[in-house]
C-alpha cells in the first residue's frame, strides 16, 4: 500500500497560466487550481519528511492490512538467547555473520531483500523478513536476549536510534554496533548509547574483527579506532 501522496505537478501550472491567459478559464477556475497546486506541494513535503513518525504512530492501528509475507521459520519460537542479530545483509552484514557461525553462535539476520534472505539461508543464518524500525519485531527476535545487535542499514537515522535507545532500556549489556555515511550521525549515535558506530568512508572491517575478537579489557583501547 502506498503511504506517500502525490502532488500536482508545477507544470500544471504553467498550463492553466496560458489557459486562463487565452481566456479559457474562469477566474474562479484558476484561484481553485492554484490552491490545489500549492496545498499538494505543502502537503506532500510534509508528509515525506515526517513519515516515519506518522508510521510510529499508526502502526498499530493498521496491522490489519500488513503484506502477510514474513517468514518465521520454526527456529524463532524458542527461547532465543545470547544469540547475534544482524539488520541488513549485504557485504558487511555477511563478514559479521561469517565470523560468529565459526564461533557457533546463533545468527539471526533481519532484512527485506529476497537475495539477502538466500545469502542468509547459505550460510545457515536464522533469518526473517522484516522492517529494522519494527518494535514489535524486536521482542519477537528477543533483543532483550542478545550478546550483540548490528544495524547494518545506515540509511535510516531515526530507525537506529530508537533500536539503540531501545536496546540500552532493555539489554544494556549486549555490544551495539551501527552503520551511517556521516560523522554527525555517528556522534549522535553514540551519544544514545552505540558501542561502535563505523563511519561508511573510514569503514574497515579487518578493525572491526580485531576488536570483536578482543577481550573487553583490550576493546577499551581498540575503541578509539572508531571515535569520530
Amino acid at each position: 500500500m502506498s503511504t506517500l501522496p502525490t502532488q500536482v505537478s508545477e507544470f500544471t501550472l504553467i498550463l492553466i497560466t496560458f489557459g486562463f491567459s487565452a481566456g479559457h478559464l474562469s477566474l474562479e477556475i484558476y484561484s481553485m487550481i492554484t490552491l490545489v497546486i500549492v496545498a499538494t506541494i505543502i502537503f506532500s513535503s510534509l508528509i515525506i519528511e515526517n513519515l516515519n513518525k506518522i508510521y510510529k504512530r499508526i502502526q498499530h492501528k493498521i496491522d490489519f492490512i500488513e503484506w502477510k509475507h514474513a517468514e518465521h521459520p520454526p527456529h524463532l519460537k524458542k527461547d532465543l538467547k545470547n544469540h547475534i542479530v544482524i539488520f541488513g545483509f549485504g557485504r558487511l552484514g555477511q563478514y559479521i555473520a561469517e565470523f560468529y557461525k565459526k564461533k557457533k553462535k546463533d545468527v539471526l539476520v533481519v532484512d527485506w531483500e529476497p537475495e539477502s534472505m538466500d545469502a542468509a539461508k547459505q550460510l545457515q543464518c536464522l533469518h526473517v523478513f522484516g522492517d529494522a524500525g519494527d518494535s514489535d519485531l524486536w521482542e519477537e527476535i528477543r533483543l532483550d536476549k542478545v550478546d550483540v545487535v548490528i544495524s547494518t542499514i545506515g540509511k535510516n537515522q531515526e530507525d537506529d536510534i530508537n533500536l539503540i535507545k531501545w536496546m540500552k532500556q532493555n539489554n544494556s549489556k549486549a555490544l551495539k554496533i551501527a552503520e551511517t555515511n556521516l560523522s554527525e550521525n555517528a556522534r549522535e549515535l553514540y551519544k544514545k548509547g552505540a558501542d561502535i558506530v563505523l563511519v561508511h568512508d573510514d569503514l574497515e572491517w579487518n578493525d572491526l574483527k580485531l576488536y570483536l575478537k578482543s577481550n573487553p579489557a583490550k576493546r577499551k583501547k581498540l575503541k578509539k579506532i572508531f571515535e569520530v
